[in-house]
């Protein structure tokens, strides 16, 4: 069978026209729902450690099992996205990261808390993955990345948000206060969905079976440049985990820092991620995927050496302006990554959105149990786990460059 790379081939069916985009500001909404949650819970890690009398280590798995659900459940959610609409599937997912918010808010023991931060990465999964996947649907490969670096980019107050709130509420009212709020958050963009967000999957109809889409995706599958793409993602991703699961512990544990402080520093990582989605959107149609990837590899470089030649200064500062590099080449990195992979089979689309998404949590699930078990007096342990997800990017950013010149998928 002829295959076509996105270098090369068409980004989109000519058989199958595209549906008209969804409101772009839904779109952010959506995509910013588990960005938010995530992060409104890393500054109280601590906090909720004491209060549930348990080891750090023990309530860091609420984060490390939160990724784990967020990335099986877009494996989930793009195949069924792609056989039953991508409408049905951001509701229900919704509905789902609803309730296992108010699960968490009510937790009296960590199990129960690790359950409900389950229930709530996996239905913010759907939304999260397939807002790209809607992108994709209502635009061409080079209109997607740049649509999707500016949904990015407006999207990055989420987490900024999330950090803002929960150091605050973790300083000035409690843990809880946190899912709370993020249970309302959930209900408001549930009702928003389901009365304004548009069926996009234009493929939607042609009596597909589940079965047969998931016997199609393997051909993805078995294509060495769809790896490379999602493989430079995630291990892109592995590095801003890294940081994230063990940052809180060496911010407050370490230095001394209150929660109510992290997002003071956290602003720089968003100022980088902000500025890398606005490059790409500006960059993506002229420089193409490949060269972002590469480019984004070598803006990372320069992040890992500051992190190194600054591990002996006990500041924030030595944590957070080597980071904002990091988020800057995933700004760079990610949307072209995602698009990449995506453009390889369009009618596959929400299934390698979430193949690639799963596939990022993976990494990073990794990647914080990692660094998670190894806590020490220093952050040397986290560098490792930076560094070696870095070089793996690199590593996988080159096999697309190498597969593509050579027009192979």
């Amino acid at each position: 069978m002829q295959r076509t790379t996105p270098a090369a081939g068409p980004s989109h069916s000519s058989a199958v026209p595209r549906p008209p985009s969804p409101p772009f500001l839904l779109l952010v909404a959506l995509t910013s729902a588990s960005p938010f949650a995530l992060n409104a819970m890393t500054p109280a890690l601590p906090r909720i450690a004491d209060d549930l009398a348990v080891p750090f280590v023990v309530v860091q798995m609420a984060l490390t099992v939160a990724l784990v659900a967020f990335g099986l459940a877009q494996l989930i959610a793009g195949p069924l996205s792609d056989r039953y609409g991508r409408r049905h599937i951001v509701i229900g997912g919704l509905a789902v990261f609803t309730i296992g918010s108010l699960i968490a808010a009510m937790a009296g023991n960590a199990p129960v808390l690790i359950l409900g931060r389950a229930l709530q990465a996996g239905g913010g999964a759907a939304a999260f993955v397939l807002t790209r996947t809607i992108v994709y649907d209502t635009h061409d490969r080079d209109a997607a990345t740049a649509k999707i670096s500016y949904m990015v980019m407006a999207m990055i107050l989420a987490p900024l948000l999330g950090t803002l709130f929960g150091g605050y509420l973790a300083d000035y009212a409690s843990w809880r206060a946190i899912f709370w709020l993020i249970a309302l958050v959930g209900l408001a963009l549930l009702t928003l969905a389901a009365s304004m967000l548009a069926e996009t999957n234009a493929y939607l109809g042609q009596a597909r079976t589940l079965g047969g889409i998931l016997s199609e995706a393997r051909e993805l599958l078995r294509m060495p440049l769809f790896w490379g793409y999602t493989g430079a993602a995630a291990f892109a991703s592995g590095m801003f985990f890294s940081f994230l699961g063990i940052a809180p512990y060496i911010f407050e544990k370490l230095m001394g820092e209150p929660p109510s402080r992290f997002v003071n520093y956290f602003l720089l990582m968003s100022i980088g991620y902000m500025a890398g989605n606005f490059a790409s959107a500006r960059l993506a149609a002229r420089l193409g995927p490949v060269k972002m990837l590469g480019l984004g590899v070598v803006i990372a470089a320069i992040g890992i050496a500051l992190f190194w030649i600054m591990v002996h200064i006990d500041r924030p500062i030595a944590l957070f302006l080597p980071m904002m590099f990091l988020t800057f080449s995933n700004g760079i990195t990610l949307p072209s990554a995602t698009v990449g992979a995506m453009a390889l089979r369009p009618d596959l689309s929400g299934t390698a959105s979430g193949v690639g998404g799963m596939l990022q949590m993976i990494v990073a699930a990794i990647a914080t149990t990692a660094v998670g078990w190894v806590l020490a007096t220093s952050s040397i342990p986290m560098l490792f786990a930076l560094t070696a997800c870095w070089i793996a990017s690199g590593l996988c950013a080159l096999m697309v460059y190498s597969r593509a010149r050579l027009g192979a998928a």
